[in-house]
């Protein structure tokens, strides 16, 4: 009996906290991880048109992973990612991977005729958190570890 008491009332506890993965709750966790996470602080800091998000927020389709991603120059893409835990009330973001980094670039963009564009990637590059370092240091000039030539 005291078993299945535990059991029933640990499933209501997690189908709760399932329950407060709203948009609203996201957009929270979003701006705390901007203020609290050093890697994406300095994200933040350096690329200040960057775009932020979590992929999987509601964990319905795949375990959940932050991205803070920019465009620049029109033609270098640097995205970084790491897989997070989302605790229960849906507002706080805890890392749980190292962040990897990727570097893509745009070579040509065509806008075809039908409304759809095609993007050609030139040289691009994955990296870690020691190159990061080099690439803060440098105030977020890429040329530091990387040259699209």
């Amino acid at each position: 009996m005291i078993r299945a008491t535990f059991l029933i009332l640990s499933a209501a506890f997690f189908l709760a906290g399932c329950g407060n993965r709203t948009h609203a709750n996201m957009q929270a966790a979003i701006a705390d991880t901007i203020k609290n996470e050093p890697y994406v602080s300095d994200f933040d800091r350096l690329y200040t048109n960057a775009d932020h998000f979590i992929t999987y927020y509601t964990e319905s389709y795949g375990d959940p992973i932050w991205n803070s991603k920019v465009l620049i120059d029109n033609h270098i893409e640097l995205t970084m990612q790491f897989d997070i835990n989302i605790d229960m009330s849906g507002k706080r973001v805890t890392r749980t991977s190292e962040p990897r980094f990727f570097i893509i670039t745009n070579e040509r963009v065509t806008n075809r005729p039908n409304g759809s564009t095609l993007i050609e990637h030139g040289p691009g590059m994955d990296f870690g958190p020691d190159e990061w370092d080099e690439i803060v240091k440098a105030n977020g000039d890429l040329s530091v570890i990387f040259s699209p030539e």
